[in-house]
């Protein structure tokens, strides 16, 4: 399949975005609807924004490995709650398909497949940020327009959403997927003869859903990290042994999935508005740095170099 061949090899054509021409979905009980616009910043260091320069990708991690360890497990066990409380008026087949979902999600098989995320924040020189995602004296901030971003977004296949963090947004999104997953299994059942195998034609439908089951789960947050107004690019299915999946180390994990997130094409110019030096000592030995960066390689129209006005000194 095409969607599997990435990175793109050289005058290969983009997959087709099953998101390239969506329409925002404004859920009616989510207060924390907004709609995406300016800049994101992604708070790294000096030696990982010179591997960006010259990469042009970001990484994006496993959904499993990320820093909140209730990743995706709020998600599904908000839609099993979701699920719990709609089987107490649901009967017939509505009811069975339920039943089966909830058989599911108490013991989730994905069989080695996952999302990965790429995390951004829509907060500007934001003290939290820098002292949870930079190393002392040796942060800086890579700030890209959310329109560039979402473009690239598309031409890989992936999707997006803004962090949800109250429980009033988290069960309207949970619900919202849970009631597609309902829909689409009523429909295949009514398909079916009576005597054809309706848990099969469940894991059919649940098959299809996966990816924007686990999409969805993994934009639900605890509200403990409310600050930092989370901005996730999100995969689509990939399985561990997929080629696009590599790994590296952290301080948590000796080995960590992640696969890149390309934010230009080999052959085009990185676009990068701001790169922001953080706090810390040593500032200008840092932004000299990044000047003769951003001269030697190629980073298309004028990247404004500026220094945080925190004066947090590690």
């Amino acid at each position: 399949m095409q969607s599997r061949l990435w990175p793109l090899a050289p005058g290969q054509s983009p997959p087709v975005s099953e998101y390239a021409h969506r329409v925002q979905r404004k859920y009616k009980d989510d207060p924390e609807y907004r709609p995406l616009g300016g800049n994101l910043h992604h708070y790294t260091s000096v030696p990982a924004l010179l591997s960006i320069i010259k990469s042009k990708c970001l990484w994006a991690t496993h959904i499993q490995y990320l820093n909140d360890d209730t990743e995706s497990v709020l998600g599904l066990s908000l839609m099993q709650q979701v699920a719990t409380e709609a089987l107490v008026g649901a009967s017939g087949d509505d009811a069975e398909i339920l039943k089966y979902f909830l058989e599911w999600i108490r013991d989730p098989q994905v069989e080695g497949h996952s999302v990965y995320v790429l995390s951004l924040s829509e907060g500007y020189d934001q003290l939290s940020q820098w002292r949870g995602y930079t190393p002392p004296n040796q942060g800086v901030c890579l700030s890209i327009d959310s329109r560039v971003l979402v473009e690239r977004m598309q031409a890989q296949g992936w999707t997006f959403q803004i962090c949800r963090y109250k429980q009033q947004s988290q069960l309207t999104w949970a619900d919202a997927i849970l009631g597609r997953i309902r829909r689409e299994a009523a429909t295949k059942y009514a398909s079916i003869a009576a005597s054809d195998d309706k848990r099969a034609a469940f894991t059919t439908v649940l098959k299809a859903a996966l990816s924007s089951l686990l999409q969805t789960a993994a934009t639900i947050k605890h509200d403990s990290f409310f600050e930092e107004r989370e901005v996730r690019f999100i995969s689509p299915m990939i399985h561990i042994d997929d080629p696009r999946v590599m790994y590296r180390s952290n301080a948590k994990h000796s080995r960590l999935p992640y696969v890149n997130f390309q934010l230009a094409e080999p052959s085009t110019a990185l676009q990068v508005d701001e790169v922001m030096v953080g706090p810390g000592i040593e500032k200008d030995s840092r932004q000299s740095a990044i000047d003769a960066a951003l001269k030697a390689d190629n980073v298309k129209g004028r990247c404004k170099v500026s220094v945080s006005r925190s004066p947090l000194i590690w």
